[in-house]
């Protein structure tokens, strides 16, 4: 029997809320504190701007690339000026409310920036999820990672995070396909992360127990 994914949630967030409160761990040691994960004064860690970076970095040292601080700028630059771009270019006829976006704005906004600034799309952390899971969860993931980054919502991030996890983990159990390929070269991927790790092996032994009591 698997965990519920409030479970794991819940579980991430606690794990999460130690780490920051101890200030220990490889996602919060001097290289990666909160402040400087989130370009941000008010130290609050979000999972996501970390595993973006994260992930972005890893796969950018395995082409002999780096994500420098000049890219760093122009890409935050880019997203800003593409994101204007789709605001400006949109009619009342789309019937989105002001301040939403679709999964297809979204992705489109990430993919032109990171070209005008030089970074390979292909290490952008959403894009095998956007590309394997359907179109309901993909707005789902927007609207819930937009309204976590809005209420600088730990709880919420945690709970997305587990969601995605878990349905990455689905995928990546199927007949052979090129969604389940894409989904296990993601999840390969994401257990680079330090960060990743902690909360995969935590998240494991939670199962085992679990299982353990259930049976």
């Amino acid at each position: 029997m698997m965990v519920s994914k409030s479970i794991i949630s819940k579980l991430i967030f606690i794990i999460l809320s130690c780490l920051i409160l101890i200030n220990k761990g490889y996602s919060f040691n001097e290289k990666y504190n909160p402040q400087k994960v989130n370009d941000s004064s008010d130290k609050y860690f979000s999972i996501f701007i970390y595993l973006e970076k994260e992930f972005l970095n890893n796969h950018m040292k395995a082409r002999g690339e780096s994500f420098t601080s000049e890219k760093r700028s122009r890409y935050q630059k880019e997203v800003k000026l593409a994101y204007g771009r789709i605001m400006k270019n949109r009619k009342e006829s789309d019937n989105i409310p002001i301040g939403n976006i679709t999964h297809q704005e979204f992705i489109k906004i990430k993919k032109e920036a990171m070209l005008n600034s030089g970074i390979p799309y292909e290490g952008w952390l959403f894009k095998d999820v956007f590309e394997v899971l359907s179109i309901d969860k993909k707005n789902k993931i927007i609207g819930k990672l937009l309204n976590s980054f809005s209420n600088k919502s730990l709880n919420g991030e945690s709970a997305l995070f587990a969601s995605i996890w878990l349905d990455m983990k689905e995928e990546a159990a199927q007949s052979a396909s090129i969604k389940q390929q894409q989904s296990q070269a993601w999840l390969e991927k994401m257990r680079k992360i330090p960060l990743v790790i902690t909360l995969e092996e935590t998240i494991n032994e939670t199962e085992k127990l679990f299982n353990e009591f259930t049976y």
